[in-house]
């Protein structure tokens, strides 16, 4: 499937699995890439999922920035890469494969994947929105209660999705808000961007995936703006 989005990211792909830089094992986190500065390459970990559609997805989204890791000649430990750039390079590969996932599933299963997979990016792209709106509150208003946070997480949810959360305290679970403060509000406009290839893909898909893999040779330094304009 990699192979026929595009020849140059079997490449990528042959070196993640010949030097065996990936891992699958119970983690706190459910997936991360981390780059290698010294080199062009990069460590994925995945968590293994209830449903093996979820774990594809997974791996496609790590191995979309493990793709960039290896390919970019920019490695500074200090980069002010952008993440709205970087969700791309992943959420984009995840919906050009959808184009492609019938070599992995039959017609039935596919179907369910294929819906499974716009389902969880159109589903980022409110989570994305709920969780920035969340953060903005909490820093502006830095005295706010837990029990606050909880409310006020509950009403930004029911007005976003027309629903109450499942569970009203997701939000203290995403690591991001701690350790990568509006992160997640990346992976919203990233897939934006995913969805505009997916789409573009159905009249030209050559072009929608020659578009993605410009993005994927911008630099570490380049803005989210920048590499729209670039692309």
């Amino acid at each position: 499937v990699i192979g026929s989005i595009d020849p140059a990211l079997i490449e990528a792909f042959d070196r993640l699995t010949k030097d065996g830089l990936y891992l699958r094992g119970e983690g706190v986190l459910s997936a991360y890439t981390a780059p290698f500065y010294a080199s062009n390459s990069a460590f994925i970990f995945t968590s293994p999922k209830q449903h093996a559609e979820d774990t594809l997805m997974n791996m496609t989204h790590e191995f979309g920035h493990f793709n960039y890791d290896y390919h970019t000649e920019d490695h500074h430990i200090y980069s002010e890469s952008h993440l709205s750039v970087r969700e791309l390079h992943s959420q984009g590969l995840e919906l050009l494969s959808w184009h492609h996932s019938g070599a992995l599933f039959g017609p039935e299963e596919n179907e369910a994947y294929r819906l499974f997979l716009l389902g969880k990016k159109l589903v980022s792209i409110l989570d994305g929105s709920v969780i920035d709106e969340l953060e903005r509150h909490a820093y502006s208003t830095p005295r706010m209660s837990a029990d606050e946070l909880r409310a006020l997480y509950a009403g930004l949810h029911q007005q976003y999705f027309g629903e109450e959360p499942e569970d009203p305290w997701f939000f203290t679970t995403v690591s991001h808000m701690y350790e990568t403060p509006f992160y997640y509000m990346h992976y919203a406009t990233s897939a934006l961007n995913a969805f505009a290839l997916w789409d573009g893909a159905f009249e030209d898909e050559a072009a929608a995936v020659d578009t993605y893999m410009q993005s994927t040779a911008v630099d570490v330094w380049t803005s989210y703006r920048e590499m729209a304009e670039e692309i």
